[in-house]
């Protein structure tokens, strides 16, 4: 999908099919979503794996100039991550890459319960690592100039408007 706000497009991919299928302008409906919700409602989820590197390709082919851009997405694993952090760190240094990822709370209560029998025990210590190997993969990013936030979803929105003005006012974009 492609919304423009004055002259700077933005990019979205939503799903498998091209992005030109979504594109929006904001001319078009000046701050008046529905023209965005009208083609975003009909589209159902489905279980694909991401391609991230033709994600990164079309970004470099029609995305010429510095630009931000944020990438939603998941962060299990160093191995299940792996194309991911392959294809993030192609951005680097031309454009500035933002991973943000949505942070489970059951994953955070989990890690942090008391447990007292071992059912709970285990749970715990899968949680711990869970977030710990998410941790790394974060860690990795950012040494090789990936931007990185993760919050619960209901918690992002401020973090993720906070970063933008940050960059914005260092003159990073």
């Amino acid at each position: 999908m492609t919304v423009t706000a004055g002259k700077f497009p933005a990019r979205l991919r939503v799903c498998d099919r091209p992005p030109s299928a979504f594109s929006v302008s904001t001319r078009q409906f000046h701050l008046d979503l529905a023209p965005l919700i009208e083609r975003l409602t009909p589209l159902q989820p489905t279980f694909t794996e991401p391609d991230y590197f033709s994600t990164i390709q079309q970004i470099v082919r029609h995305q010429t100039r510095r630009a931000l851009i944020v990438l939603l997405t998941d962060i299990i694993d160093r191995t299940a991550s792996a194309e991911l952090l392959a294809a993030l760190t192609r951005l680097t240094p031309r454009y500035l890459p933002f991973c943000v990822t949505l942070r489970d709370p059951q994953v955070d209560r989990c890690a942090h319960q008391t447990a007292t029998t071992l059912t709970p025990a285990y749970e715990q210590a899968i949680a711990l690592d869970l977030l710990a190997q998410r941790e790394a993969v974060f860690a990795t990013l950012q040494r090789q100039g990936v931007l990185v936030l993760d919050a619960p979803a209901d918690r992002i929105t401020d973090p993720l408007i906070d970063q933008y003005l940050r960059l914005k006012t260092r003159n990073r974009l």
